[in-house]
């Protein structure tokens, strides 16, 4: 059985857990329930929205997450990773992804977001 993955951002703080599928049916009714009374809270509403515009589907990778989040096509991402769009299609199906890369991608779209505010 494959363990959990966490996943940190920049600061070192745990961001994401990647846990094994069968696991997930398991957990599935206590995290719905959990997700259900997050989404009471005025303080993660909007991200909750975010994650309904996404559709449900039973894995959604971190690097696919994060640049739909943001509004963006591989091709976009890949630009600003400085990258091919057919390695970020590679990540975005691989099984795991490193927490390097995920803060390489983290910071590619802060520094978007910030360049995209100025204009």
């Amino acid at each position: 059985m494959q363990q959990p993955q966490i996943i940190k951002d920049l600061s070192g703080r745990d961001q994401f857990v990647v846990i094994p599928y069968s696991v997930y049916e398991r957990l599935r009714e206590r995290i719905d329930a959990e997700y259900g009374a997050q989404r009471q809270s005025v303080a993660v509403s909007s991200a909750m929205e975010d994650d309904e515009q996404l559709g449900t589907m039973p894995f959604r990778n971190p690097v696919t997450l994060m640049r739909q989040r943001a509004g963006l096509k591989q091709k976009e991402l890949a630009e600003a990773l400085g990258i091919t769009q057919a390695y970020v299609s590679k990540m975005e199906n691989a099984e795991t992804v490193s927490p390097r890369f995920l803060g390489k991608v983290r910071a590619a779209l802060q520094r978007r977001a910030i360049e995209k505010a100025r204009t």
